[in-house]
């Protein structure tokens, strides 16, 4: 956060802030609160396999996971939301952390496809290199990932690999809490849908990133490849651990990779405060409106997640 902030002339940023055009934080929030709906309808289709869930609820509890993601630290927000939907569904807690384990797979694939598709057409960051050879290289990594969730069992069940699978006990486990959250893609129609959620869902967070380059009037720099690749960059930022809402992290690494192509870093540093703080405004005040709409409150649901952690611990030893 230190680095991200320490040379931030605050006159010079608020005058940058005083040009842009308001009127954009319609369609920005409009396009927010849709993105974590189709995360939403994602799910729902994951836990379907296991027990139905109504798109609605699917929804609140994505967006109360990413509420708590911003307010509390090492992304407890996914341990609270797999927490009300196991109560919800009265199914096991590895069943719905399956779930949320193979959407996070998910969103790695898709990521990296939309990413390697933004380098084929527009270049690497800041580059020229070619690399082509290593795109294709990539796609077939990334296809081989998507076939091995839709015949992991399958590949659980082989005799030929049984033996290794005793060696790695540890490796043997996830793959079976990774099968489990995979059922879905034994319905073809299941996992196209699945897949076109995703892309739906990084388009969105790619129309984000070109809608704010609108606001501050670099658009015409950050094209819809580069709004791709600026998406690539938060990922890896928020991965970084941090501080609760990745303050810091996020700002430099946008601005950092905006300066690559010529923006002004603190014109770079305004667009990430500026992207940041709507994203996290609108996501913490859904999710925070759905904690209370559903019944819990802030505390009690943390103290929940403290209180399970607390059990996992004691039964690892």
């Amino acid at each position: 956060m230190y680095l991200a902030f320490r040379n931030i002339d605050v006159k010079n940023l608020i005058a940058i802030y005083r040009q842009t055009n308001s009127w954009y934080l319609i369609p920005l929030v409009f396009l927010l609160i849709s993105e974590v709906f189709v995360r939403g309808i994602r799910w729902k289709l994951l836990l379907d396999s296991s027990q139905r869930i109504k798109v609605t609820d699917a929804f609140k509890l994505e967006a109360i996971g990413l509420a708590f993601n911003n307010i509390l630290p090492l992304r407890l927000g996914e341990i609270i939301r797999g927490v009300l939907c196991a109560r919800k569904l009265k199914i096991s807690m590895i069943t719905v952390f399956s779930t949320i384990l193979v959407e996070r797979i998910m969103d790695t694939v898709t990521l990296f496809v939309f990413v390697m598709l933004a380098i084929k057409f527009d270049g690497y960051f800041g580059s020229s290199r070619d690399l082509n050879s290593y795109f294709w290289f990539v796609l077939f990594v990334l296809a081989i990932a998507v076939l091995s969730l839709v015949f992991i069992e399958k590949i659980m069940l082989n005799n030929k690999l049984a033996a290794l699978f005793a060696k790695l006990p540890r490796f043997a486990d996830i793959l079976k809490c990774v099968a489990l959250g995979a059922k879905a893609f034994h319905n073809l129609k299941v996992t196209l849908a699945i897949i076109f959620c995703g892309f739906v869902q990084w388009s969105i967070n790619a129309f984000i990133i070109y809608l704010v380059a609108r606001v501050f009037n670099i658009n015409g720099i950050i094209n819809i490849f580069k709004s791709v690749k600026l998406i690539f960059t938060t990922a890896v930022a928020v991965s970084v651990p941090g501080m609760p809402g990745y303050f810091g992290n996020l700002e430099f690494s946008l601005s950092k990779v905006m300066s690559l192509w010529g923006i002004a870093e603190d014109v770079g540093f305004a667009y990430a405060t500026y992207l940041h703080m709507c994203a996290y405004i609108v996501v913490t005040a859904v999710g925070v409106f759905f904690v209370y709409q559903m019944g819990y409150s802030i505390s009690d649901l943390y103290r929940q997640c403290k209180k399970w952690k607390s059990k996992r611990k004691l039964n690892r030893s």
